[in-house]
């Protein structure tokens, strides 16, 4: 039974949400009708923060669940990979169909691009479905959760898929260059290990195991969602009776986190076959939780710094006549974020890279380039002011929108440009056909 809840109204970043008390309706304003209203629902008493994202004239809702600590970043040594296995196992059968009736099922119900994220901090499940659908679609994925329903041989082929060692033979230099910098930048923890798991582990786990995750982690006590489209909180508190229907209350899920350590070595080398003339390059850093500003600074700077043809490290590249493929990534994590800068060149230019790369680290440190900054960020701060019109890439609109791009400083782009390009705490990892 939905029972009333306390009110309490504040304005707050999108950021700090976490922070806030139980039984609190926070107000987060965009545009005249474009507002995303963070609610604490209180449903058996059992505490779910739920958000809705009003978007109007969509007929289509997505929809994220996340179950905080349940990924596979939290699963204990002798189950390391579980939370992958139930991942793939929990939507494989429902309500005794077979495999094929399920996906007839989910396409009858017009439920697309589901979506499971295990390999992380937390299990992350999201999809979209059709307005006048959801209770039904609701239902339908709740039977998951209250009634797992799955053969020994479903489980069985599934722990046999899972890759758990990166074989150099059939691995992408990005595959083995990523897991070997984790490694090095977190050496004996478990934001270093393998995010598929342990074979000896994964051939342990049984179907009891599977279903005692689900039962005991996959609860409401653990569990955050967000709704988007064309809906109001009133219709969303209705919608979680039926998605939350026996789902048991729980308890906080258990955060299995080393504290860890980042190795003395400063670069490794991957030897791989049939590379040819091209080699791979990774440079990866530690950038422990950053606040608000710091984030919002980073994200100005990646902009600025690699993000199109015309960043300042790919025209300095064009300059030098270096030919080089580059992307960045950043591993956002509850405990350390991870930015990571790849890089492919031809075999001739490696060591021009290198100095090229070398340089670069000292100029951006230095922030001498800070000036160049303010066109990247002007446009970050128009496009953040433009509220949630579409459903596309609503995880990234949610993220970046409430970011205090106008609160940004030259002091802060300086202070976060020291953290990333801070060379005695950059790692690089290369990977070739040779073995340099």
């Amino acid at each position: 039974m939905l029972k009333k809840t306390k009110t309490k109204f504040t304005i707050i970043s999108i950021a700090t949400i976490a922070l806030a008390g139980a039984a609190s309706v926070i107000f987060i304003m965009k545009k005249d009708e474009t507002t995303s209203r963070i609610t604490f629902i209180d449903i058996d008493q059992a505490p779910v923060q739920a958000s809705v994202l009003p978007l109007r004239n969509h007929d289509v809702i997505y929809v994220k669940c996340i179950f905080e600590s349940a990924g596979v970043l939290h699963n204990k040594t002798e189950k390391h990979g579980i939370s992958n296995v139930v991942a793939s196992i929990l939507f494989k059968r429902i309500n005794n169909m077979s495999t094929e009736e399920t996906s007839e099922k989910f396409v009858e119900l017009g439920i697309r691009d589901l979506s499971i994220n295990s390999s992380k901090d937390d299990f992350e499940i999201s999809f979209y479905v059709p307005r006048d659908r959801i209770r039904e679609a609701f239902k339908f994925i709740n039977s998951a959760f209250v009634h797992p329903t799955f053969s020994d041989g479903d489980l069985e082929s599934i722990k046999e898929r899972i890759p758990t060692i990166l074989d150099p033979e059939t691995a992408s230099p990005y595959q083995l260059m990523t897991q070997k910098m984790l490694e090095m930048l977190y050496a004996n923890s478990n934001y270093g290990l393998n995010p598929a798991g342990f074979s000896q582990a994964i051939a342990s786990i049984t179907a009891e195991d599977v279903q005692n995750f689900i039962k005991e982690k996959l609860t409401r006590k653990n569990l955050k969602i967000l709704f988007a489209g064309d809906i109001f909180d009133l219709d969303a508190h209705q919608y979680l009776q039926t998605l939350l229907a026996d789902i048991p209350d729980g308890e906080p899920n258990e955060v299995v986190f080393v504290p860890s350590k980042t190795s003395l070595q400063k670069s490794e080398h991957i030897t791989k076959k049939n590379m040819r003339d091209i080699v791979g390059i990774v440079h990866g850093i530690r950038l422990e939780q950053l606040s608000d500003i710091e984030k919002t600074a980073f994200i100005i700077i990646s902009n600025a710094i690699f993000g199109d043809k015309n960043s300042d490290f790919d025209e300095g590249l064009s300059n030098a006549k270096i030919a080089c493929k580059f992307h960045t990534q950043y591993l956002e994590r509850s405990f350390s974020d991870t930015f990571l800068l790849f890089a492919y060149v031809n075999k001739q230019d490696f060591d021009n890279y290198m100095k090229y790369f070398d340089a670069k680290i000292d100029e951006y440190s230095s922030g001498k380039i800070i000036e160049k900054f303010k066109n990247i960020q002007e446009y970050l701060i128009k496009t953040a002011n433009n509220g949630f019109y579409n459903l596309s890439d609503i995880d990234e609109q949610m993220k970046n929108a409430y970011l205090p791009f106008d609160k940004v400083t030259a002091e802060d782009l300086s202070k976060v440009m020291k953290m990333m390009f801070n060379k005695s705490a950059i790692k690089t990892v290369t990977c070739s056909s040779d073995e340099r």
